[in-house]
């Protein structure tokens, strides 16, 4: 799949057409590997991830150990990095 109209068949979430194009003009496809860290602890945030199939474990590490904090599934963002991403927007 690329980022095209039809990335929207799967996403039927988004029936906005403006932003729909904006997904399309800024937005990124990846394909992740199983156990590929997309996102680290701490790391600088500027977009806003959004599941189109599979799933994505979220989880914090302390003392050693992971912490399942949950799952973030198709059609769905993290919503650690959406209020990364509204932060970094209202601060500039």
């Amino acid at each position: 799949m690329e980022l095209s109209h039809d990335l929207f068949k799967s996403l039927n979430v988004f029936t906005e057409k403006e932003l729909r194009e904006e997904i399309l003009a800024s937005g990124k496809l990846i394909r992740a590997g199983k156990g590929a860290t997309l996102i680290k602890e701490g790391q600088y945030l500027d977009f806003l991830p959004i599941v189109v199939s599979g799933k994505i474990r979220v989880y914090q590490q302390r003392d050693g150990r992971e912490i399942l904090l949950y799952y973030v599934g198709p059609r769905q963002t993290c919503m650690i990095a959406e209020l990364r991403v509204f932060r970094l927007q209202q601060h500039g």
